[in-house]
């Protein structure tokens, strides 16, 4: 398992409160479940210092 952090971003693309951690066996997992959290706000997928995505709510999703 590797752990990820999901971090919710402000309408200005700015981290907006904490970060939430994740252990999940890999980046589709991650994605997946951080798709959950897309609520109205944008969302970032970081494994260590490595973005995995930016989930848009007002763009549809590819999951790589």
């Amino acid at each position: 398992m590797h752990e990820y952090r999901i971090f919710t971003l402000d309408e200005n693309g700015r981290v907006a409160g904490s970060a939430m951690t994740l252990e999940c066996i890999d980046d589709h997992a991650a994605v997946a479940r951080a798709q959950q959290h897309v609520n109205g706000r944008a969302v970032e997928v970081w494994k260590g210092a490595r973005m995995v995505v930016r989930l848009d709510p007002l763009r549809p999703q590819r999951v790589v």
